[in-house]
């Protein structure tokens, strides 16, 4: 089990290993093809290649990505995800098990670590490198700890728990091996812990593991004191509680992808909104991390309400959060996201617009309102 190897490994320590999985998108590796310079993967089997970023293709240029993407995987023999969820989400739900190694060109691979899985990030470069030999090398570095203590309160959730472990962490873990661990880990529930350990790259760790014991200098977190937080999406450590936030206006929210587009935080917006409609002056777009959750929100009649609501219901994927033909605005908007970050050249190409973080529970209660604020 490579997580095992790391964990009984000091730093420094150099290891060659085997991932089980080469995870290709079109968001951050659609160069990969072009990189290979006509070799061939050495277990095609392993490589797994998803269009999830921009469902549907919203530019000539973006197509050009994907059809590449897509090309390569059917020369190639490789397993193709076209449009039906975010690779994250779908790796999860069927590929990933305890104790594997999946290498990636994306920014959230801390969410595999929900599942006792380890998560590299390769530039494209080396995932063409790692492709064609199989192997990657690996220095481990110094490790931080963070415990997890206690049991979250109604109306905090995983995301919130994600954000408070960030403003804990500062840029403590940067470069670092973090470990988490502790009781408060166990009481999270299967979409919470998802939630929470998405998250957790953006403290700029090298990679993210479970524990299963904390080390003497461990970081601690009580998530019985964890409430509805906010943060504004370029300073993590700025996060501050949604109540505490002076009155602040928002004209667009999003609530979904890999953050926070499963059924429970679906379900948890379309309580709030059920009966009720979103301010005019918002514009409200809900996403879902998969073609299941699509599914099942229909069913549940979570769609009639978000859509009743006021809310404009988007195909599963990646959406606002990252593509960059949907969900625009402009300078004057202030975005409220339940997403995991405001992308290059997202939400409006070359604009810097005041965005802020937070779970899906927040977000809806926001748009009800127009400013942000938490949800009771």
């Amino acid at each position: 089990m490579k997580t095992a190897t790391l964990l009984g490994a000091t730093s420094g320590a150099k290891f060659t290993l085997e991932p089980d999985w080469f995870v290709l998108t079109d968001g951050t590796a659609h160069t990969v093809p072009a990189l290979l310079g006509g070799k061939k993967p050495k277990d095609p089997g392993k490589v797994k290649v998803f269009i999830d970023h921009e469902t549907p293709c919203g530019s000539e240029k973006v197509a050009a990505h994907q059809k590449a993407l897509v090309s390569f995987a059917r020369e190639q023999g490789c397993e193709l995800s076209n449009g039906y969820g975010i690779a994250y989400q779908l790796m999860l739900d069927k590929a990933i098990r305890p104790g594997q190694l999946v290498v990636h060109c994306g920014d959230f691979g801390s969410i595999y670590a929900a599942a006792g899985a380890l998560a590299l990030k390769l530039s494209p470069e080396e995932m063409a490198q790692a492709m064609v030999n199989g192997e990657i090398s690996l220095t481990v570095p110094e490790a931080v700890c963070l415990e997890l203590l206690g049991e979250l309160r109604s109306p905090a959730c995983g995301k919130d728990a994600a954000l408070s472990a960030l403003k804990l962490l500062g840029s403590q873990a940067a470069g670092r091996l973090l470990l988490v661990c502790g009781g408060g880990l166990n009481s999270l529930t299967g979409s919470e812990r998802l939630a929470f350990f998405q998250l957790l790259s953006a403290c700029g760790c090298a990679a993210v593991l479970t524990a299963p014991e904390a080390k003497a200098d461990a970081l601690q977190l009580d998530l019985s004191a964890v409430v509805p937080m906010v943060s504004p999406a370029e300073d993590f450590s700025a996060a501050v509680p949604a109540a505490e936030l002076p009155e602040k206006a928002v004209s667009a929210v999003f609530i979904g992808g890999c953050s926070q587009g499963r059924i429970e935080d679906i379900r948890a917006a379309a309580a709030l909104c059920k009966g009720k409609r979103v301010q005019r002056k918002v514009r409200v777009t809900v996403a879902f991390a998969s073609t299941e959750v699509y599914v099942q929100a229909a069913n549940e009649g979570l769609i009639d309400t978000l859509l009743d609501a006021g809310a404009v219901v988007m195909n599963q994927g990646c959406s606002a959060c990252y593509a960059h033909s949907q969900g625009l605005v402009d300078l004057k908007d202030t975005v409220l996201s339940a997403g995991s970050r405001p992308c290059p050249d997202c939400l409006g190409s070359g604009k810097n617009v005041e965005t802020w973080l937070c779970s899906a529970a927040t977000a809806m209660s926001s748009a009800l309102t127009g400013h942000i604020c938490p949800a009771e």
